[in-house]
Order: structure tokens, then sequence, then C-alpha cells
């Protein structure tokens, strides 16, 4: 028919977008990047299925990211990222222990820089008390690694011997560590919970608790001012003897002399005379205090055979005297002997009872009376006061002297 009809529209090429993440990477995987895929009013799609501009990685891999404009167009990109090596930090499971016990933890990886929960710096720490302890390990590279533990504390073993002790010294004391069923080690050797002791020193324990802990402590043990009760006696007289106890600073002294019969039997002198009423054994006792200290001590001794030495003079008298008395060079020992073929002594003692001098050691005699000088005896001894003892064929007398000044 010959008509014709046209028509036209206008091509307008849209502008793709442009996308560049930039270089491949190495980093540490605690120090993660951010990655921009730019052209802001776009549409994205990453290969982790994020749809935002930017997206924070750390992990190794390949990320890929599709960026669509408003006009349609699109454009992608991609980029490689790799990890340094981290630092491995490893302190173990949480730990039990002992109270006060050190526990050594170590954030290992020699070189590195650390940092503790407690801003300790090195690569290992001594604990000793319980709680959550955390290490921060950065290596060279950067990268960083934590690790945490927990520690734990058993209750503490509290071992308490008391305080020091200041006991006399014939008194004995209980030590008690306590803690029943427990292993104990006394520095003196013993295992038992409880152990009694008497001596000066110090006394220490180790004890262990069923959780293997450990407990110690130790007391020291001295001894208070305690008076000696030990004495001695020599005879006075035909049926006296005279005791000496050992004279201290504060004491007090109280005779028993096991003579119920006498109205003297007990005395609180030091050196009392006691003139025994009968013929038998005698147990005599002195008991001594120290007034300051509050200690006491006694002492019993028999004089039983003192006794029958005494009784058999009273049976057999003979005179015996030392004059004059006080004594001086010139004085003089007059005593009798009343039988034949008699073994004589005569022997001077101190206060303590000790032999000083010798006169005569059993010699024969025969009746008479005799007499001899002092002489010697004075240039032997610093005594003040001795006892000179006559001795024929066992009886026993014995003369009180003082020395002349």
């Amino acid at each position: 028919s010959g008509c014709s009809a046209s028509t036209s529209f206008q091509v307008i090429q849209g502008t793709s977008p442009i996308v560049n993440l930039g270089q491949n990477q190495t980093i540490c995987k605690s120090n993660p990047i951010l990655l921009n895929a730019g052209n802001t009013g776009a549409t994205y799609l990453w290969s982790t299925g994020a749809t935002t501009q930017s997206i924070s990685v750390g992990a190794a891999g390949i990320y890929v990211v599709k960026v669509t404009s408003s006009s349609g167009c699109f454009a992608y990109d991609t980029v490689v990222i790799n990890n340094f090596d981290a630092p491995q930090v490893n302190l173990g499971a949480g730990k039990q222990e002992c109270a006060g016990v050190n526990v050594l933890l170590d954030a290992g990886n020699p070189g590195a820089t650390y940092l503790w929960s407690t801003s300790a710096t090195t690569q290992s720490i001594s604990v000793t008390t319980p709680g959550t302890f955390i290490v921060s390990v950065t290596n060279a590279n950067g990268c960083i690694a934590m690790d945490t533990i927990v520690i734990t504390r058993y209750a503490a073993v509290n071992v308490n011997l008391g305080a020091n002790r200041n006991i006399c010294s014939n008194d004995t004391i209980t030590l008690d560590a306590g803690i029943t069923g427990a292993i104990y080690n006394w520095t003196t050797g013993e295992t038992t919970q409880k152990i009694k002791v008497n001596a000066v020193g110090t006394y220490g324990v180790a004890v262990t608790n069923t959780q293997g802990c450990i407990g110690l402590d130790e007391v020291v043990v001295i001894h208070k001012l305690t008076p000696n009760s030990d004495f001695t006696y020599v005879r006075n007289g035909i049926t006296g003897v005279q005791f000496y106890a050992n004279v201290g600073l504060g004491n007090t002294y109280s005779w028993n002399f096991g003579d119920p019969n006498s109205s003297s039997n007990i005395s609180a002198l030091s050196s009392p005379i006691h003139e025994f009423t009968s013929k038998g054994s005698f147990i005599v006792t002195l008991t001594v205090t120290n007034i300051s200290s509050g200690c006491v001590t006694s002492t019993k001794k028999n004089i039983g055979d003192v006794w029958n030495a005494i009784a058999s003079t009273k049976a057999n008298p003979f005179s015996f005297e030392v004059f004059p008395n006080p004594i001086k060079k010139l004085s003089k020992i007059k005593y009798n002997v009343l039988k034949e073929d008699s073994d004589v002594s005569i022997e001077v003692y101190n206060l303590l009872g000790e032999k000083v001098y010798s006169f005569m050691n059993n010699v024969n005699q025969g009746v008479g009376a005799y007499e001899l000088e002092i002489g010697d005896l004075l240039n032997t001894n610093n005594s003040s006061m001795l006892f000179i003892q006559l001795n024929i064929d066992g009886k026993i007398v014995t003369q009180k002297v003082i020395l002349h000044n």
C-alpha cells in the first residue's frame, strides 16, 4: 500500500561501579581489618554472605564482593587475606592447691611481651592466693593470644601450740598439735598428736592433713627459777643430826624429820638440828619453795643408818671434846678409848658433808685418854665451821667447831 511508519528511542549507557578492595594482606587473626567496597548507595553481596558496604575480617581466606549501582551496573573485586602465626598460650586446667603454696603460671612463647591481670609483665608469675588469672601474649608480629586459669585453695592447716612456756624444771607439760587424724612430725622425732616435754628448748611440729597440706608451729620452753631441795647432814652429839639445805635467795624451807613422837618434828629453818626420840629408820623430807617463781621441789632421804650409829654411841658413850672452841692452832682434841685393840678414826667434814681432812684412819689404840693438837687443820680449809667426827670401832660422835678468825 506504500504506507510506512517509524519510531525512535534513546540508549543511555550506565556507568559501572569501581570496586577496589586493595592489595592482598597478611594480618594477625587477632587484629581484624576492614574491607570497604566503596560506592555509597550501591547494593553489596560478599562471599561471606554479608550485604554491607564494608566487613571486618581476621581469618585467612579469599574475600569477593559484588557491587551493583543504582543503574543496575555491577562490578566485582577480590582480595586474599593471609594470617601470621599467633602465639599459643596454655596455662593449663584450673588447680586446687594448699593455702600459701606457690603456683607457677607460665605463658610460654619466649621473647613475646606479656600482660597479666596482676599487672605483671613477665613470662611466668608465682601466685599464692586464690583467684582468676588472665594473661595476654603479643608476639613479634603483633599477634595477640590470651588464656585464663582459676586457682582455688584448700583451707589452711592452722597449728597452734600456744604461747611460749615458762615452767618449773621439775614440771612436765603436754604440747598438742590438734587436727585429729593428721600426720605429725615433731622436732623430737615423735609422731603423735600430743607429746610431753620437760627440758628447755624449742619444740616444733609439722602437721599434714588428708589433702597433703602442711601446717607448722613451734613453741619455746624455758625454766623458771627452781630451787634445789637436796640436803646433807652430819651427826651432832649423841642423838642429834645437823641438816643443811642448799640455801638459795628467796627460798622457804619445810622439814619433816619423820619423827612423829618429837614436838619439833617440823622445822622451817634452812639448817636445823633435830634430836631424834627413838631408835629406828627415819625418812626425812625437805620441801623447798621459791617465792618469786612458785616452783616447789622435794627430797626424801632415809637416815636410818645414821640413827643406828647414834643409838650405838648412846649405848656405849665415850668422852670426846675439842678445846678451846673456836679453835686455834694449839687447840686440842681429847677423847677416851674404853677397850683394848680399838680401831680409831678422826676425820673432818665441811657443811656439805664432804671429808676435808683426816687426823687418823683406823689406828689401833688401847684403853686410855688421848689428845692431839689441831695443828695444820687451820691451814688446809677456808670454812668458818667444820665437824670433827670420832669413830671408835664404828661408834661415832661428832663435834661442831668454829674456826678462829
